[in-house]
């Protein structure tokens, strides 16, 4: 009997780990337990890129999540104020992020292997 391997990851969470696996070879069945759509209704995300200035800091645990928000500032003609830092839990959500929105901060490696990249 072949064994089968279900991946229940979002689509694009792992890229490759698909193709990989079936390059083995193996059986792989997709079975996405969860998706990523935008929201309903950008009016709270709006509100708040208009208010910038008034956060520190604005922090990002995923390449998603920082993806979105550039695509957000992109699309809604809106500037991170220089006093905003943005700080990316990892290599991939900085990049996420792109220059065009300014400096981006990360934990030092150190801190995140001992607490977790959101401390």
């Amino acid at each position: 009997m072949r064994a089968t391997v279900v991946v229940t990851a979002s689509a694009g969470t792992f890229p490759g780990l698909v193709e990989a696996l079936r390059a083995i070879p193996i059986a792989v069945e997709e079975l996405p337990l969860m998706t990523f759509e935008p929201p309903l209704d950008w009016a709270p995300v709006d509100a708040a890129l208009h208010q910038l200035a008034r956060f520190d800091a604005v922090a990002f645990t995923s390449p998603r999540s920082a993806r979105a928000f550039a695509d957000r500032v992109a699309a809604r003609a809106a500037t991170v104020p220089p006093a905003t830092a943005l700080w990316a839990a990892g290599t991939g959500t900085a990049q996420a992020l792109g220059e065009q929105l300014g400096p981006v901060h990360r934990p030092e490696e150190g801190v995140v292997g001992e607490r977790g990249a959101a401390a």
